[in-house]
């Protein structure tokens, strides 16, 4: 089954338009979601509006919103003020900046969305293409998509182009802001753990295969529902493995250790 579109418009950066179309790039299919059921009746339940102050359910039509200015402190923004602010929606991908992509740190990055070009760009899509892998240079531009204005990144991929959805920097948290920070900055590192700590890395390092990583929760999680939708199954159930106490270990030691067993490891990937 081919992939359908979810967006059509043009990568535009100076006097340059290329016609693309947008594809998700990941796929909801396979993840697993569960209903809230009620253990009674086996009835899905419904989610309540409920206002703790008049101590009733509210009616939708009943419902404003509100931005929390402090805490129990609501700033009442009418659905007409929300409109006004909105983008409209637009067909392009405006290209501001070429950069390395090295600079932008990975907590930058959100969702993914293939590019494609349409046929009367398939040109132009290749020139930008060949050029992104030429100049080792990413895109970073701005869309407009469900009213939301939205940074992304292009970047060569495959014979394609991926539109990675970057967060703003005012939507990152400040690591200033996270407890301790200092005693990883301050703290030194002993040579000798250090050096077999780079031996560990060098023995497990090996060429990435994105087959090799499954999600082994999904997939149970789903022999479970497989099972229990057909009745003739059999259970099967595994005694669950005891926990060990935690131990306190010597690091030098543990590393040695950890490094004998990923030589074996290292011999396998090679």
């Amino acid at each position: 089954m081919s992939a359908r579109s979810i967006w059509k418009g043009h990568i535009k950066f100076s006097v340059i338009s290329i016609p693309v179309k947008m594809y998700n790039a990941t796929s909801s299919r396979k993840s697993i979601a569960f209903h809230l059921i009620h253990g009674v009746c086996n009835t899905r339940i419904k989610q309540q509006t409920y206002c703790p102050t008049c101590d009733k359910d509210v009616p939708r039509d009943e419902l404003i919103k509100g931005y929390e200015w402090a805490e129990d402190n609501y700033i009442i923004v009418s659905d007409d003020e929300i409109a006004n602010a909105k983008k409209e929606k637009t067909d392009t991908i405006e290209i501001i900046n070429f950069v390395n992509p090295s600079e932008i740190p990975p907590v930058y990055y959100s969702d993914s969305h293939y590019l494609n070009p349409e046929k009367v760009g398939v040109d132009l899509f290749v020139l930008l293409h060949q050029a992104l892998i030429d100049t080792g240079k990413v895109a970073v531009g701005k869309i407009v998509m469900r009213a939301k204005e939205g940074l992304v990144l292009i970047a060569p991929h495959d014979g394609i182009l991926i539109a990675y959805t970057l967060y703003f920097q005012e939507q990152l948290r400040n690591v200033d802001e996270l407890p301790d920070r200092d005693a990883v900055t301050s703290r030194k590192v002993d040579q000798a753990s250090l050096t077999l700590a780079k031996q560990l890395i060098d023995n497990l390092s090996a060429p990435w295969d994105g087959s090799k990583y499954k999600d082994e929760y999904n997939e149970a999680i789903l022999k479970v529902i497989e099972r229990k939708a057909n009745p003739l199954a059999q259970a099967e159930t595994e005694a669950a493995p005891k926990k060990e106490p935690a131990k306190v270990v010597n690091i030098l030691a543990a590393l040695q250790a950890a490094v004998e067993a990923s030589k074996k490891q290292k011999a396998v990937n090679e």
